[in-house]
C-alpha cells in the first residue's frame, strides 16, 4: 500500500483512535473505582490492562478479522459488570471488618464476593475494549512511515489526555465522558455494516452509566465521585462510595446529644495544648472546615487553609455548620500540601495536618506511601 501523507483521512483516523485509547483509559481509571471499591486499591489495574489490551490488538493487525467492530460490545460488557458489582461487597482476606467501612452506601445484607475473582474479572474485562481500539490504531499505523505514525499517535494521545483533563477540571460526570468518546468512535468508524449494532451498544452504555448516578447530592470533583448526606449535627462526605470525612456541628440544638461533638472537639483541640501560641495557624488538608473552625475557636488571628480538592472545599463553604470559611481571618489556598510548603515564606505557630490521605494509597491494603513525605521534618 502506498504510504499516506500526514494530512490524509488515514492520519485523522490514527489521531482519533490514539485519542480514544488515552481518553477511555483515563475515563475507566476514574469510572471503575468509583463504582467497584476494591479496584481503587489496585492503582494500576486499569492502566496495565489497557496497555495489555492495546498490545494484543496491535499484534493481531496482520490477521484478517477486523476487531474494531467489537469495541462497543466489549465496553458494554465492562460497564455492565461495573453496574452489577456496584452493589456487591467485596471481602479481602484478613481485612473483612475494615473493608465494610468502604461500603458506606451499600446494604450490609448485600451479596459478597472474594477479592481475587473480582480483581481478576475487572483486569480481564478492562483489557478487552482496548484490544479493539489497539487493532484499529495498529491498522492505521501501517499506512505511514514509522516516524510519521508515531508523531500522529503521540499527538492524538496528548490530545486525549488534555481533553479528559479539561472535562475533569470542570467536574463533568461520566455520562459526558462516554457520550463524547462514543460519538467520536462512531464518526471514526463511519456507516459500516455494524454501525447500527455499535449505536445500540453505545446507547445501552449511556443508559447504564446514567443509571449509576441518580443519587442526590452527588458531585464529580477532579479527583473523586463525592456524595454528602446532612443531618442536624453531622454531615458525612463519601468519596467513591467510601466514608472520607465528617462535618461536625460543634454547637448542636439543645435537643440533640452533644457527646460525639464534645469528644471530637477534645481531639481537635489537642495540638493547641502543646503550643505556646497559635496566632498564625496553617492547616494542610483543610477539607470541609472542622480544623479551621477549631483554630478560630481557639483564638487564631490568621489561618491559612490548604485543600487540594476544591469541590470538598466548596461543600464545606456551603454546608459547614459553623461557616468557618466565611471568616475574614481565613485565607483559602487550592493547592497540594507539599507544593504549598515549598512556595510559602510565612512562619506559623501551629501547623495542623488534616485530611491529607489519598483514601486508598494510605489504606491498610496498600504498600505505597507516597503521601508520607509530608509527615517528615524534611518536608518543612
Amino acid at each position: 500500500m502506498k504510504p499516506q501523507n500526514i494530512f490524509s483521512p488515514s492520519s485523522y483516523k490514527l489521531f482519533g483512535y490514539s485519542f480514544l485509547i488515552l481518553f477511555f483509559e483515563l475515563a475507566l481509571i476514574r469510572f471503575i473505582p468509583s463504582n467497584v471499591r476494591i479496584t481503587a486499591y489496585f492503582i494500576n489495574l486499569v492502566l496495565v490492562a489497557a496497555f495489555l489490551g492495546m498490545g494484543i490488538g496491535m499484534i493481531r493487525v496482520k490477521r484478517d478479522q477486523d476487531l474494531t467492530q467489537f469495541f462497543p460490545p466489549l465496553l458494554l460488557l465492562l460497564v455492565g459488570t461495573c453496574v452489577y458489582f456496584s452493589n456487591i461487597i467485596v471481602v479481602a482476606p484478613r481485612l473483612e471488618e475494615a473493608m465494610y467501612a468502604s461500603y458506606a452506601d451499600i446494604s450490609p445484607n448485600s451479596r459478597e464476593w472474594g477479592m481475587v475473582p473480582v480483581v481478576s474479572v475487572f483486569f480481564t474485562f478492562s483489557a478487552l475494549p482496548f484490544i479493539a481500539l489497539g487493532y484499529a490504531m495498529g491498522n492505521e499505523f501501517k499506512n505511514f512511515p514509522a516516524l510519521h505514525a508515531y508523531a500522529i499517535n503521540t499527538a492524538g494521545s496528548l490530545a486525549g489526555l488534555l481533553a479528559f483533563s479539561i472535562l475533569s477540571y470542570f467536574s463533568t460526570p461520566p455520562i459526558i465522558w462516554f457520550g463524547l468518546g462514543g460519538l467520536l468512535f462512531l464518526v471514526l468508524t463511519g456507516k459500516k455494516q455494524n454501525f447500527i449494532i455499535s449505536t445500540l451498544c453505545l446507547g445501552l452504555i449511556f443508559y447504564l452509566v446514567q443509571s449509576l448516578y441518580q443519587k442526590d447530592h452527588e458531585i464529580w470533583s477532579p479527583y473523586y465521585k463525592i456524595n454528602h448526606f446532612s443531618g442536624l449535627n453531622l454531615t458525612s462526605i463519601n468519596v467513591n462510595g467510601s466514608l472520607h470525612q465528617y462535618m461536625i456541628n460543634f454547637s448542636p440544638p439543645p435537643n440533640i446529644p452533644r457527646d460525639y461533638a464534645n469528644k471530637a472537639k477534645q481531639q481537635y483541640q489537642l495540638p493547641y495544648r502543646f503550643a505556646k501560641s497559635w496566632e498564625n495557624v496553617l492547616i494542610l488538608g483543610a477539607g470541609s472546615g472542622n480544623d479551621v473552625h477549631l483554630a478560630l475557636d481557639q483564638g487564631a488571628q490568621n489561618v491559612d487553609a490548604v485543600e487540594i480538592d476544591r469541590t470538598i472545599l466548596e461543600i464545606g463553604k456551603g454546608l459547614n455548620y459553623q461557616k468557618p470559611y466565611d471568616d475574614p481571618r481565613v485565607q483559602v489556598h487550592i493547592d497540594d500540601a507539599r507544593a504549598f510548603l515549598k512556595k510559602t515564606k510565612k512562619k506559623y505557630d501551629v501547623i495542623i495536618l488534616g485530611t491529607l490521605d489519598s483514601q486508598t494509597l494510605l489504606s491498610g491494603m496498600s504498600s505505597i506511601r507516597l503521601d508520607n513525605y509530608i509527615y517528615t521534618v524534611e518536608s518543612f
